[in-house]
Parts: structure tokens; sequence; C-alpha cells
């Protein structure tokens, strides 16, 4: 198994989807940019490459925390970090494990254990990465962050931030081997400071894990990225 080394700042993060489809949803992106997110800690993971050659899982939370430990699995092996449980780590710093000869197609699980620093309430959040297509080193692509929210008629809305501007192609949603579609254009962009609704569904139900695979291009190079995002529906 890739070795993992230690912690560098801080971390926290993921999410999925499923069920019937909203009906109202036609063309469901991009209807409005949303600011927040549900009250839940959510977390934004990539992956960096130091200036000493080094390769990194950056996890930026989405308010500051205190970690007691990150249990690590890529291929069923599990390797665990353990934190002080009294550092704070804030949303702007994040925090970061090292791991050595990352590659394309890696699908990492991190099951992250702490405290929610404004209030020491505890917290457990399991974060599912997937190195990205095209990853050669140095900074990853894209990672998109999912939230969800109430929406029309008792339907449960999901939400996405990006970590960079991007283009969507399209979307593949899947929960309990149910799937759909969500087709973007191509041309519009969608910034990462604004969050906005994918698609509504019915019958969500808490603790539902949905799969989000983003398909398009970043907006700066227009290099094309292919991205799983996973949620857990609190």
């Amino acid at each position: 198994m890739k070795n993992l080394i230690k912690i560098i700042i801080s971390l926290f993060l993921l999410f999925f989807i499923g069920c019937s489809k909203h009906s109202d949803d036609t063309n469901p992106i991009g209807i409005n940019p949303i600011g927040g997110g549900n009250g839940n800690v959510t977390v934004q993971v990539s992956i960096q490459q130091d200036q000493q050659g080094l390769y990194y899982f950056l996890f930026k939370p989405s308010v500051s925390v205190k970690l007691n430990k990150i249990d690590a699995t890529l291929n069923n092996n599990t390797e665990t970090v353990n934190g002080d449980g009294t550092t704070t780590f804030s949303p702007t710093e994040g925090f970061s494990i090292q791991v050595n000869n990352p590659a394309t197609g890696d699908q990492w699980s991190f099951s992250i254990t702490g405290k929610i620093a404004s209030d020491n309430k505890d917290f457990t959040s399991t974060v599912n990465y997937t190195v990205p297509q095209g990853f050669t080193g140095g900074t990853s692509l894209v990672a998109f962050e999912i939230t969800s929210q109430l929406g029309q008629n008792n339907s449960v809305e999901f939400l996405f931030n990006p970590s960079a501007d991007v283009k969507i192609t399209k979307v593949d949603v899947e929960m309990g081997g149910a799937t759909d579609v969500v087709n973007g254009d191509g041309t519009t962009i969608y910034s990462s400071t604004n969050w906005y609704v994918l698609a509504g569904y019915n019958d969500v139900a808490s603790g539902q894990q949905w799969s989000f695979n983003f398909i398009g291009t970043i907006a700066a190079n227009n290099q094309n990225y292919s991205v799983t995002a996973n949620y857990t529906v609190p």
C-alpha cells in the first residue's frame, strides 16, 4: 500500500445521491448559485505536490475542526494517521497527509473523526476520492464538494461547488444501483466561489450513499477531467 506519512495541515469532507429525479428539474445544472451548506461538516479533497516533489492529499473542512484520527484505505488496506485532538484546522488552511506514488484511478476512502472546534461536538465523516484521469503529478485537476437541501414537493436537491472554475458536459449519478444522467452544455462556466443546484430527487432517505461522476473541462485551459464525488445523506 502507498505509505501515509504525517498530518501536515488539516481535513474533512464528502457526499452522495439517488432515487427518482424530481420532475421540475428539466435542466437542473446551474439554476442558481447558492452559498453555504446544510449545517454538516463537509470537506473538499484534492491531491497536491510540494516543492520537494512529495505528494499529499489536501482536505478543506467546511468549519474549523480538531482531529482525532484519519483511517485511509486503498484496495482494502487501511492505515491510520493520528491527530492530537487539540490543534484547530480552519477551512482556509485545511490539513493534509502525504502519500507515495499516487496513480490515476486509485480509489481512496478516508474515515475522519474529531470534534467541531466551535462547540467540541464529535463528528465522523467518510470521504471518498478517486485520483482523476490525466493525473501526471502536481496539483489535481479539480474536486467537487456536494451538499443537500430540501426542494419542492418533498424532494431533496443536491448542490455542488467545484474547487476550480469548470465547464460540465455531464454528471453520471448513482445510488444503490439506480442511475441517472444530468447533462450540461459544455460551455457554461461554474465558478469555484459559488454553489449550484445539480438536481432534485424524490424518496431520498438519510444514510443513502450517492455517487456523482462529473465530466467536463477546466475553464482556464480546457483540460479534460472526470472526477467522482460521493455523498452520504445526513
